[in-house]
Protein backbone atom coordinates (compact mmCIF):
# COMPACT_ATOMS: atom_id res chain seq x y z
CA UNK A 1 0.00 0.00 0.00
CA UNK A 2 1.33 3.46 -0.92
CA UNK A 3 0.63 6.83 0.73
CA UNK A 4 -0.95 9.47 -1.52
CA UNK A 5 -0.98 13.21 -0.71
CA UNK A 6 -4.58 14.45 -0.45
CA UNK A 7 -3.61 17.76 -2.10
CA UNK A 8 -1.26 16.81 -4.98
CA UNK A 9 -2.47 13.27 -5.55
CA UNK A 10 1.07 11.89 -5.74
CA UNK A 11 3.28 9.96 -3.35
CA UNK A 12 4.78 12.45 -0.83
CA UNK A 13 8.50 12.63 -0.25
CA UNK A 14 8.04 13.88 3.36
CA UNK A 15 4.64 12.52 4.42
CA UNK A 16 2.70 13.79 7.48
CA UNK A 17 -0.71 12.83 8.82
CA UNK A 18 -3.20 15.28 10.38
CA UNK A 19 -5.59 14.78 13.28
CA UNK A 20 -8.38 14.52 10.69
CA UNK A 21 -6.76 11.32 9.35
CA UNK A 22 -5.51 12.56 5.95
CA UNK A 23 -1.98 12.25 4.53
CA UNK A 24 -0.24 15.31 3.03
CA UNK A 25 3.11 16.40 1.66
CA UNK A 26 4.68 18.41 4.53
CA UNK A 27 5.55 21.48 2.43
CA UNK A 28 2.09 21.68 0.86
CA UNK A 29 0.07 21.28 4.08
CA UNK A 30 2.28 23.68 6.06
CA UNK A 31 1.82 26.39 3.42
CA UNK A 32 -1.98 25.79 3.37
CA UNK A 33 -2.21 25.97 7.19
CA UNK A 34 -0.28 29.26 7.27
CA UNK A 35 -2.81 30.78 4.87
CA UNK A 36 -6.07 29.23 6.13
CA UNK A 37 -5.54 27.63 9.59
CA UNK A 38 -7.83 24.75 8.57
CA UNK A 39 -7.82 21.31 7.00
CA UNK A 40 -8.12 21.53 3.18
CA UNK A 41 -10.39 18.47 3.10
CA UNK A 42 -12.70 18.80 6.13
CA UNK A 43 -12.32 22.61 6.61
CA UNK A 44 -12.02 22.02 10.37
CA UNK A 45 -9.51 24.04 12.42
CA UNK A 46 -5.94 22.77 12.07
CA UNK A 47 -2.52 23.99 13.25
CA UNK A 48 1.09 22.96 12.58
CA UNK A 49 1.22 21.24 15.97
CA UNK A 50 -1.56 18.87 14.83
CA UNK A 51 0.69 17.32 12.11
CA UNK A 52 2.38 13.97 12.83
CA UNK A 53 5.38 12.86 10.79
CA UNK A 54 5.13 9.47 9.06
CA UNK A 55 8.44 7.71 9.42
CA UNK A 56 9.55 5.77 6.33
CA UNK A 57 12.76 4.85 4.58
CA UNK A 58 13.70 7.28 1.85
CA UNK A 59 13.82 5.87 -1.66
CA UNK A 60 14.58 7.20 -5.08
CA UNK A 61 11.78 7.37 -7.60
CA UNK A 62 12.34 5.06 -10.53
CA UNK A 63 13.02 6.92 -13.75
CA UNK A 64 11.28 5.92 -16.96
CA UNK A 65 13.49 4.42 -19.66
CA UNK A 66 12.49 7.11 -22.13
CA UNK A 67 13.69 9.81 -19.71
CA UNK A 68 17.23 8.42 -19.64
CA UNK A 69 18.13 10.30 -22.83
CA UNK A 70 17.97 13.97 -23.72
CA UNK A 71 15.50 13.47 -26.62
CA UNK A 72 13.23 11.51 -24.31
CA UNK A 73 13.29 14.25 -21.65
CA UNK A 74 12.52 16.92 -24.27
CA UNK A 75 9.60 14.84 -25.57
CA UNK A 76 8.16 14.56 -22.03
CA UNK A 77 8.47 18.31 -21.46
CA UNK A 78 6.76 19.00 -24.80
CA UNK A 79 3.86 16.69 -23.87
CA UNK A 80 3.49 18.39 -20.47
CA UNK A 81 3.56 21.86 -22.10
CA UNK A 82 0.90 20.87 -24.63
CA UNK A 83 -1.38 19.62 -21.83
CA UNK A 84 -0.89 22.87 -19.89
CA UNK A 85 -1.61 24.98 -22.97
CA UNK A 86 -4.81 23.02 -23.61
CA UNK A 87 -5.90 23.49 -19.97
CA UNK A 88 -5.26 27.26 -20.15
CA UNK A 89 -7.31 27.48 -23.35
CA UNK A 90 -10.25 25.71 -21.70
CA UNK A 91 -10.01 28.02 -18.67
CA UNK A 92 -10.03 31.13 -20.89
CA UNK A 93 -13.03 29.80 -22.79
CA UNK A 94 -14.96 29.17 -19.58
CA UNK A 95 -14.04 32.67 -18.29
CA UNK A 96 -15.36 34.34 -21.44
CA UNK A 97 -18.56 32.32 -21.18
CA UNK A 98 -19.03 33.34 -17.51
CA UNK A 99 -18.49 37.02 -18.44
CA UNK A 100 -21.13 36.78 -21.17
CA UNK A 101 -23.64 35.19 -18.77
CA UNK A 102 -22.97 37.84 -16.12
CA UNK A 103 -23.46 40.68 -18.64
CA UNK A 104 -26.75 39.14 -19.78
CA UNK A 105 -27.93 38.85 -16.15
CA UNK A 106 -27.07 42.50 -15.49
CA UNK A 107 -29.07 43.60 -18.53
CA UNK A 108 -32.02 41.51 -17.33
CA UNK A 109 -31.78 43.05 -13.82
CA UNK A 110 -31.69 46.58 -15.21
CA UNK A 111 -34.72 45.89 -17.40
CA UNK A 112 -36.62 44.42 -14.42
CA UNK A 113 -35.83 47.52 -12.31
CA UNK A 114 -37.12 49.78 -15.07
CA UNK A 115 -40.36 47.79 -15.29
CA UNK A 116 -40.82 47.92 -11.50
CA UNK A 117 -40.25 51.70 -11.47
CA UNK A 118 -42.77 52.21 -14.26
CA UNK A 119 -45.39 50.05 -12.51
CA UNK A 120 -44.80 51.92 -9.21
CA UNK A 121 -45.22 55.27 -10.96
CA UNK A 122 -48.45 54.11 -12.61
CA UNK A 123 -49.70 52.82 -9.23
CA UNK A 124 -49.03 56.20 -7.55
CA UNK A 125 -50.81 58.01 -10.38
CA UNK A 126 -53.79 55.69 -9.97
CA UNK A 127 -53.89 56.30 -6.20
CA UNK A 128 -53.76 60.07 -6.71
CA UNK A 129 -56.51 59.87 -9.30
CA UNK A 130 -58.65 57.78 -6.95
CA UNK A 131 -58.09 60.33 -4.16
CA UNK A 132 -59.19 63.14 -6.48
CA UNK A 133 -62.35 61.22 -7.36
CA UNK A 134 -63.11 60.58 -3.67
CA UNK A 135 -62.55 64.25 -2.85
CA UNK A 136 -64.89 65.35 -5.63
CA UNK A 137 -67.53 62.94 -4.26
CA UNK A 138 -67.13 64.45 -0.75
CA UNK A 139 -67.44 67.96 -2.18
CA UNK A 140 -70.64 67.02 -3.97
CA UNK A 141 -71.99 65.52 -0.75
CA UNK A 142 -71.25 68.77 1.11
CA UNK A 143 -72.88 70.84 -1.60
CA UNK A 144 -75.96 68.68 -1.26
CA UNK A 145 -75.90 69.24 2.55
CA UNK A 146 -75.53 65.53 3.17
CA UNK A 147 -73.98 64.87 6.58
CA UNK A 148 -71.44 62.12 7.18
CA UNK A 149 -72.19 59.48 9.84
CA UNK A 150 -70.07 60.30 12.87
CA UNK A 151 -71.88 59.13 15.96
CA UNK A 152 -73.04 62.67 16.80
CA UNK A 153 -72.88 65.67 14.46
CA UNK A 154 -71.10 66.33 11.16
CA UNK A 155 -67.57 65.92 9.96
CA UNK A 156 -66.38 68.67 7.66
CA UNK A 157 -63.67 68.55 5.05
CA UNK A 158 -60.51 69.81 6.68
CA UNK A 159 -57.45 71.17 4.94
CA UNK A 160 -55.79 68.83 2.40
CA UNK A 161 -59.21 67.17 1.94
CA UNK A 162 -59.03 65.00 5.07
CA UNK A 163 -62.37 64.02 6.57
CA UNK A 164 -60.89 61.40 8.90
CA UNK A 165 -57.39 61.30 10.31
CA UNK A 166 -54.93 60.02 7.66
CA UNK A 167 -53.92 56.37 7.96
CA UNK A 168 -50.27 57.15 8.73
CA UNK A 169 -51.29 59.42 11.64
CA UNK A 170 -53.69 56.78 12.91
CA UNK A 171 -50.89 54.19 12.86
CA UNK A 172 -48.64 56.67 14.67
CA UNK A 173 -51.23 57.11 17.45
CA UNK A 174 -51.70 53.34 17.75
CA UNK A 175 -47.95 52.68 17.99
CA UNK A 176 -47.58 55.41 20.61
CA UNK A 177 -50.44 54.00 22.68
CA UNK A 178 -49.03 50.46 22.60
CA UNK A 179 -45.56 51.75 23.53
CA UNK A 180 -46.56 54.08 26.39
CA UNK A 181 -49.32 52.04 28.07
CA UNK A 182 -46.95 49.53 29.75
CA UNK A 183 -44.52 52.34 30.63
CA UNK A 184 -47.24 54.25 32.51
CA UNK A 185 -48.29 51.09 34.34
CA UNK A 186 -44.72 50.56 35.57
CA UNK A 187 -44.25 54.16 36.69
CA UNK A 188 -43.68 54.61 40.40
CA UNK A 189 -43.22 57.70 42.55
CA UNK A 190 -41.31 56.64 45.66
CA UNK A 191 -40.53 60.23 46.68
CA UNK A 192 -44.15 61.44 46.46
CA UNK A 193 -45.20 63.33 49.58
CA UNK A 194 -47.94 61.68 51.67
CA UNK A 195 -51.28 63.36 52.23
CA UNK A 196 -50.41 64.08 55.88
CA UNK A 197 -47.57 66.38 54.80
CA UNK A 198 -49.58 67.99 51.99
CA UNK A 199 -52.26 68.86 54.54
CA UNK A 200 -49.68 71.02 56.33
CA UNK A 201 -48.85 73.10 53.22
CA UNK A 202 -49.16 76.86 53.53
CA UNK A 203 -48.30 79.95 51.48
CA UNK A 204 -44.52 80.42 51.50
CA UNK A 205 -43.50 82.59 48.52
CA UNK A 206 -45.04 85.22 46.22
CA UNK A 207 -43.39 86.41 43.02
CA UNK A 208 -44.81 89.21 40.86
CA UNK A 209 -44.53 88.88 37.09
CA UNK A 210 -43.26 91.75 34.95
CA UNK A 211 -45.33 94.94 34.90
CA UNK A 212 -48.55 95.85 36.63
CA UNK A 213 -50.99 94.54 34.02
CA UNK A 214 -53.57 91.92 34.96
CA UNK A 215 -53.46 88.39 33.65
CA UNK A 216 -56.10 87.13 31.16
CA UNK A 217 -55.05 83.48 30.80
CA UNK A 218 -52.04 81.45 31.88
CA UNK A 219 -50.44 78.00 32.07
CA UNK A 220 -47.34 76.42 33.61
CA UNK A 221 -44.77 74.77 31.34
CA UNK A 222 -42.85 73.18 34.22
CA UNK A 223 -41.92 73.95 37.84
CA UNK A 224 -40.28 77.27 36.91
CA UNK A 225 -41.62 78.41 33.51
CA UNK A 226 -45.03 80.14 33.36
CA UNK A 227 -46.69 81.52 30.20
CA UNK A 228 -49.42 84.13 30.58
CA UNK A 229 -51.49 86.43 28.39
CA UNK A 230 -51.69 89.93 29.87
CA UNK A 231 -54.27 92.71 29.48
CA UNK A 232 -51.62 95.07 28.07
CA UNK A 233 -51.40 93.00 24.85
CA UNK A 234 -48.38 90.86 25.72
CA UNK A 235 -47.68 87.21 26.30
CA UNK A 236 -45.06 86.76 29.02
CA UNK A 237 -42.79 83.70 29.08
CA UNK A 238 -41.49 83.94 32.66
CA UNK A 239 -38.83 81.98 34.52
CA UNK A 240 -39.61 82.15 38.25
CA UNK A 241 -36.91 81.43 40.84
CA UNK A 242 -38.75 80.97 44.12
CA UNK A 243 -35.52 80.56 46.11
CA UNK A 244 -34.44 84.17 45.52
CA UNK A 245 -37.96 85.39 44.65
CA UNK A 246 -36.89 86.72 41.27
CA UNK A 247 -38.45 86.46 37.81
CA UNK A 248 -37.10 87.00 34.29
CA UNK A 249 -39.61 87.41 31.46
CA UNK A 250 -39.59 87.42 27.67
CA UNK A 251 -42.47 89.49 26.23
CA UNK A 252 -44.31 88.48 23.06
CA UNK A 253 -46.56 91.14 21.55
CA UNK A 254 -50.08 90.20 20.50
CA UNK A 255 -50.50 90.02 16.71
CA UNK A 256 -52.02 93.06 15.05
CA UNK A 257 -55.81 93.39 15.45
CA UNK A 258 -55.86 90.61 18.06
CA UNK A 259 -57.66 91.35 21.29
CA UNK A 260 -58.01 89.39 24.53
CA UNK A 261 -56.17 86.05 24.72
CA UNK A 262 -58.61 83.23 25.52
CA UNK A 263 -56.39 80.14 25.44
CA UNK A 264 -52.68 79.36 25.56
CA UNK A 265 -50.71 76.13 25.18
CA UNK A 266 -46.98 75.47 25.39
CA UNK A 267 -44.93 72.93 23.44
CA UNK A 268 -41.40 72.07 24.52
CA UNK A 269 -40.47 70.47 21.21
CA UNK A 270 -42.23 68.74 18.32
CA UNK A 271 -41.53 65.23 19.60
CA UNK A 272 -43.35 62.03 20.55
CA UNK A 273 -41.21 61.50 23.60
CA UNK A 274 -43.76 62.77 26.10
CA UNK A 275 -42.01 61.30 29.13
CA UNK A 276 -38.52 62.64 28.41
CA UNK A 277 -37.07 64.65 31.26
CA UNK A 278 -36.34 68.29 30.62
CA UNK A 279 -34.56 70.97 32.57
CA UNK A 280 -36.92 73.00 34.73
CA UNK A 281 -35.41 76.27 33.52
CA UNK A 282 -35.40 75.39 29.84
CA UNK A 283 -37.61 77.73 27.84
CA UNK A 284 -40.35 76.28 25.62
CA UNK A 285 -39.73 76.20 21.89
CA UNK A 286 -43.28 77.07 20.86
CA UNK A 287 -46.11 79.07 22.42
CA UNK A 288 -49.59 78.63 20.91
CA UNK A 289 -52.30 81.23 21.53
CA UNK A 290 -55.86 81.98 20.42
CA UNK A 291 -57.58 85.34 20.67
CA UNK A 292 -61.16 86.46 21.12
CA UNK A 293 -61.69 87.90 17.63
CA UNK A 294 -59.69 85.35 15.63
CA UNK A 295 -60.37 81.83 14.34
CA UNK A 296 -56.64 81.21 13.92
CA UNK A 297 -54.10 79.52 16.15
CA UNK A 298 -50.98 81.68 16.41
CA UNK A 299 -47.63 79.94 16.90
CA UNK A 300 -44.77 81.89 18.46
CA UNK A 301 -41.47 80.03 17.95
CA UNK A 302 -38.29 80.70 19.86
CA UNK A 303 -35.68 82.54 17.80
CA UNK A 304 -32.86 80.19 16.77
CA UNK A 305 -30.28 83.00 16.78
CA UNK A 306 -31.50 84.78 19.91
CA UNK A 307 -33.07 82.25 22.29
CA UNK A 308 -34.33 85.11 24.49
CA UNK A 309 -36.95 86.15 21.94
CA UNK A 310 -39.83 84.60 20.02
CA UNK A 311 -40.90 84.97 16.38
CA UNK A 312 -44.53 85.10 15.23
CA UNK A 313 -44.83 83.84 11.68
CA UNK A 314 -46.91 80.67 11.79
CA UNK A 315 -50.70 80.44 11.63
CA UNK A 316 -53.16 77.57 11.62
CA UNK A 317 -56.68 78.43 10.47
CA UNK A 318 -59.56 76.64 12.18
CA UNK A 319 -61.76 76.90 9.09
CA UNK A 320 -62.48 79.94 6.98
CA UNK A 321 -65.98 78.75 6.07
CA UNK A 322 -67.36 79.44 9.56
CA UNK A 323 -68.54 82.75 10.96
CA UNK A 324 -66.00 85.30 12.08
CA UNK A 325 -67.23 85.21 15.69
CA UNK A 326 -65.84 81.69 16.20
CA UNK A 327 -63.74 81.56 19.37
CA UNK A 328 -61.17 78.83 20.10
CA UNK A 329 -61.46 78.69 23.87
CA UNK A 330 -59.50 75.51 24.54
CA UNK A 331 -56.10 74.30 23.28
CA UNK A 332 -54.90 70.92 24.50
CA UNK A 333 -51.64 69.21 23.56
CA UNK A 334 -51.87 65.61 22.38
CA UNK A 335 -49.70 63.31 24.56
CA UNK A 336 -47.30 62.76 21.64
CA UNK A 337 -46.46 66.46 21.67
CA UNK A 338 -46.74 67.00 17.91
CA UNK A 339 -50.48 67.57 17.58
CA UNK A 340 -52.84 70.13 19.11
CA UNK A 341 -56.58 69.76 19.79
CA UNK A 342 -58.69 72.89 19.54
CA UNK A 343 -62.24 73.34 20.81
CA UNK A 344 -64.78 76.08 20.06
CA UNK A 345 -67.65 75.98 22.53
CA UNK A 346 -69.61 78.85 20.94
CA UNK A 347 -69.86 76.95 17.62
CA UNK A 348 -69.84 73.34 18.86
CA UNK A 349 -66.71 72.48 16.88
CA UNK A 350 -63.47 70.67 17.62
CA UNK A 351 -60.44 70.07 15.45
CA UNK A 352 -56.95 68.58 15.42
CA UNK A 353 -53.81 70.07 13.85
CA UNK A 354 -50.40 68.67 12.99
CA UNK A 355 -47.85 71.12 14.38
CA UNK A 356 -44.97 70.06 12.13
CA UNK A 357 -46.86 70.47 8.84
CA UNK A 358 -49.39 72.99 10.30
CA UNK A 359 -52.21 71.08 8.57
CA UNK A 360 -55.69 70.50 9.92
CA UNK A 361 -56.23 66.75 10.27
CA UNK A 362 -59.91 66.71 11.22
CA UNK A 363 -62.81 69.05 11.87
CA UNK A 364 -66.03 67.93 13.54
CA UNK A 365 -69.26 69.80 14.30
CA UNK A 366 -71.44 68.51 17.10
CA UNK A 367 -75.18 68.11 16.92
CA UNK A 368 -77.29 71.22 17.15
CA UNK A 369 -77.29 72.93 20.58
CA UNK A 370 -74.38 70.75 21.72
CA UNK A 371 -70.96 72.01 22.75
CA UNK A 372 -68.09 71.20 25.09
CA UNK A 373 -66.69 73.56 27.69
CA UNK A 374 -63.50 71.50 27.67
CA UNK A 375 -62.01 68.81 25.43
CA UNK A 376 -59.01 66.78 26.61
CA UNK A 377 -57.04 63.83 25.18
CA UNK A 378 -56.65 60.55 27.04
CA UNK A 379 -53.03 59.68 28.06
CA UNK A 380 -53.09 56.81 25.52
CA UNK A 381 -53.66 59.36 22.77
CA UNK A 382 -56.44 57.37 21.07
CA UNK A 383 -59.56 58.96 22.60
CA UNK A 384 -60.86 62.41 23.52
CA UNK A 385 -63.12 63.38 26.38
CA UNK A 386 -65.50 66.31 25.98
CA UNK A 387 -67.65 67.63 28.82
CA UNK A 388 -70.87 69.62 28.45
CA UNK A 389 -70.89 73.02 30.22
CA UNK A 390 -73.32 71.70 32.84
CA UNK A 391 -71.17 68.64 33.56
CA UNK A 392 -74.09 66.23 33.19
CA UNK A 393 -72.67 64.62 30.00
CA UNK A 394 -69.18 63.47 29.01
CA UNK A 395 -68.63 62.12 25.49
CA UNK A 396 -65.72 59.79 24.76
CA UNK A 397 -64.52 59.99 21.13
CA UNK A 398 -62.28 57.62 19.17
CA UNK A 399 -59.82 59.90 17.36
CA UNK A 400 -59.02 57.37 14.65
CA UNK A 401 -62.46 57.34 13.06
CA UNK A 402 -64.05 60.36 14.82
CA UNK A 403 -66.74 58.09 16.24
CA UNK A 404 -68.40 58.54 19.63
CA UNK A 405 -67.23 55.50 21.62
CA UNK A 406 -69.38 56.07 24.72
CA UNK A 407 -71.18 58.68 26.83
CA UNK A 408 -71.01 59.13 30.59
CA UNK A 409 -74.17 60.67 32.04
CA UNK A 410 -74.72 62.22 35.43
CA UNK A 411 -78.19 62.94 36.79
CA UNK A 412 -78.67 66.04 38.90
CA UNK A 413 -80.52 65.59 42.14
CA UNK A 414 -82.26 68.89 41.39
CA UNK A 415 -82.95 69.44 37.67
CA UNK A 416 -83.62 73.14 38.31
CA UNK A 417 -79.87 73.62 38.41
CA UNK A 418 -79.69 72.98 34.67
CA UNK A 419 -82.05 75.86 33.90
CA UNK A 420 -81.14 78.24 36.71
CA UNK A 421 -80.23 81.56 35.01
CA UNK A 422 -78.15 82.63 38.02
CA UNK A 423 -75.65 79.84 37.38
CA UNK A 424 -73.33 80.85 34.54
CA UNK A 425 -70.19 78.76 34.61
CA UNK A 426 -68.50 75.84 32.88
CA UNK A 427 -67.44 72.40 34.05
CA UNK A 428 -64.12 70.69 33.38
CA UNK A 429 -62.54 67.23 33.29
CA UNK A 430 -59.12 65.58 33.44
CA UNK A 431 -57.85 62.03 32.90
CA UNK A 432 -55.72 60.19 35.44
CA UNK A 433 -52.25 59.37 34.14
CA UNK A 434 -52.88 55.61 34.43
CA UNK A 435 -55.74 55.97 31.93
CA UNK A 436 -58.35 54.14 34.01
CA UNK A 437 -60.00 57.04 35.84
CA UNK A 438 -61.48 60.42 35.01
CA UNK A 439 -62.35 63.42 37.18
CA UNK A 440 -65.15 65.83 36.28
CA UNK A 441 -67.14 68.64 37.83
CA UNK A 442 -70.80 69.60 37.50
CA UNK A 443 -73.01 72.64 38.09
CA UNK A 444 -74.30 71.29 41.40
CA UNK A 445 -70.81 71.93 42.88
CA UNK A 446 -69.83 68.26 42.78
CA UNK A 447 -66.56 66.60 41.76
CA UNK A 448 -66.92 63.06 40.37
CA UNK A 449 -64.51 60.14 40.07
CA UNK A 450 -65.32 57.92 37.07
CA UNK A 451 -64.11 54.41 36.22
CA UNK A 452 -63.73 54.42 32.44
CA UNK A 453 -63.74 50.62 32.29
CA UNK A 454 -67.22 50.46 33.84
CA UNK A 455 -68.50 53.88 32.63
CA UNK A 456 -69.67 54.45 36.18
CA UNK A 457 -69.15 56.99 38.97
CA UNK A 458 -67.08 55.55 41.82
CA UNK A 459 -67.44 58.53 44.16
CA UNK A 460 -68.75 62.11 44.30
CA UNK A 461 -67.82 64.89 46.67
CA UNK A 462 -69.56 68.22 47.22
CA UNK A 463 -67.29 71.24 46.81
CA UNK A 464 -68.74 73.16 49.71
CA UNK A 465 -65.59 75.26 50.16
CA UNK A 466 -65.67 76.62 46.58
CA UNK A 467 -67.96 79.41 45.36
CA UNK A 468 -70.80 78.33 43.13
CA UNK A 469 -70.68 81.15 40.60
CA UNK A 470 -67.37 80.69 38.72
CA UNK A 471 -65.91 78.07 36.39
CA UNK A 472 -64.63 74.91 38.05
CA UNK A 473 -61.10 74.12 36.81
CA UNK A 474 -59.55 70.69 37.45
CA UNK A 475 -55.86 69.71 37.47
CA UNK A 476 -54.26 66.38 38.34
CA UNK A 477 -50.62 65.69 39.18
CA UNK A 478 -48.33 63.34 37.23
CA UNK A 479 -48.68 60.50 39.73
CA UNK A 480 -52.48 60.58 39.58
CA UNK A 481 -52.64 60.63 43.40
CA UNK A 482 -53.51 64.32 43.87
CA UNK A 483 -55.95 66.67 42.17
CA UNK A 484 -56.96 70.30 42.51
CA UNK A 485 -60.19 72.12 41.76
CA UNK A 486 -60.22 75.92 41.62
CA UNK A 487 -63.01 78.45 41.33
CA UNK A 488 -62.64 82.22 41.56
CA UNK A 489 -59.94 82.83 44.20
CA UNK A 490 -60.38 79.52 46.06
CA UNK A 491 -58.95 76.07 45.37
CA UNK A 492 -59.00 72.70 47.09
CA UNK A 493 -56.54 69.79 47.04
CA UNK A 494 -57.86 66.21 46.93
CA UNK A 495 -56.26 62.84 47.52
CA UNK A 496 -56.85 59.88 45.17
CA UNK A 497 -54.72 57.29 46.97
CA UNK A 498 -57.90 55.30 47.50
CA UNK A 499 -58.87 54.47 43.91
CA UNK A 500 -62.56 54.39 44.77
CA UNK A 501 -62.86 57.51 46.88
CA UNK A 502 -62.10 61.24 46.71
CA UNK A 503 -60.75 62.70 49.93
CA UNK A 504 -60.50 66.43 50.60
CA UNK A 505 -57.07 67.32 52.03
CA UNK A 506 -57.19 71.09 52.41
CA UNK A 507 -58.59 74.30 50.93
CA UNK A 508 -56.85 77.60 50.24
CA UNK A 509 -57.74 81.16 49.29
CA UNK A 510 -55.82 83.65 47.17
CA UNK A 511 -55.86 87.14 48.62
CA UNK A 512 -53.92 90.02 47.05
CA UNK A 513 -51.89 92.57 49.02
CA UNK A 514 -54.88 94.94 49.22
CA UNK A 515 -56.99 92.15 50.79
CA UNK A 516 -59.11 91.69 47.65
CA UNK A 517 -59.81 88.28 46.05
CA UNK A 518 -57.21 87.23 43.46
CA UNK A 519 -58.74 84.98 40.80
CA UNK A 520 -56.80 81.78 40.06
CA UNK A 521 -56.12 80.93 36.41
CA UNK A 522 -53.90 77.88 36.84
CA UNK A 523 -52.74 75.49 39.57
CA UNK A 524 -49.48 73.60 38.98
CA UNK A 525 -48.21 70.57 40.95
CA UNK A 526 -44.42 70.47 41.25
CA UNK A 527 -42.47 67.22 40.93
CA UNK A 528 -43.26 64.66 43.66
CA UNK A 529 -45.62 67.31 45.11
CA UNK A 530 -42.79 69.04 46.93
CA UNK A 531 -44.95 72.14 46.44
CA UNK A 532 -47.71 73.53 44.24
CA UNK A 533 -48.20 76.99 42.79
CA UNK A 534 -51.09 79.17 41.67
CA UNK A 535 -50.97 81.64 38.78
CA UNK A 536 -53.31 84.51 39.60
CA UNK A 537 -55.11 87.34 37.83
CA UNK A 538 -52.99 90.00 39.57
CA UNK A 539 -49.89 88.60 37.83
CA UNK A 540 -48.60 86.99 41.03
CA UNK A 541 -47.31 83.41 41.25
CA UNK A 542 -47.78 81.95 44.73
CA UNK A 543 -45.98 78.85 45.99
CA UNK A 544 -47.47 76.63 48.69
CA UNK A 545 -45.31 74.13 50.55
CA UNK A 546 -44.49 72.82 54.02
CA UNK A 547 -42.12 74.27 56.59
CA UNK A 548 -39.35 71.81 55.75
CA UNK A 549 -38.91 72.93 52.13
Amino acid sequence: MSLICSISGITPEDPVISKTGYVFERKLIEEYIRCNNSCPITKSELSLDDLIQVKSTSSFKPRLIKNTSIPGILDSLRTEWDAMAMEMFELRSELEQAKAQLTHSLYQHDAACRVIARITREKDQAINRLAEIENSIHEKDENNNESLPSGGGKRFRAQENFVDIPKNIENLFTEYSEKMRPIRKRQSFPDLKPAEQVREFSLKKEVKLKGSSKLEVGVAFNDQIYVSGMENGEILVSCVDFDVEEVSSIPISYPQNCEKAVSISVIGKFSGDHYSSQSTNQLPLNVLACFQNSSKIHIFSRNQEDDKSFNSHLLMDFNSSFESDLVIDSLEKHPMGIHIIANSSNKGLFSMFDLESRKQLLLHKLEQNHSYSQLKPHPDGLILGGIAPSGNLIDIWDIRNVEKASSLEYSFRNNNQLTNPNINRNSSLCFSNNGYYLLSTSLDNQIHLWDLRKSAILDSLELSTLPGSSNLILHIDESGKYASCSSDNHFSIFSLFNKHKIQLISSFSNISNNNSPDIIHHVHFNQNLSSFSSLCQSGVVRMWTDNHT
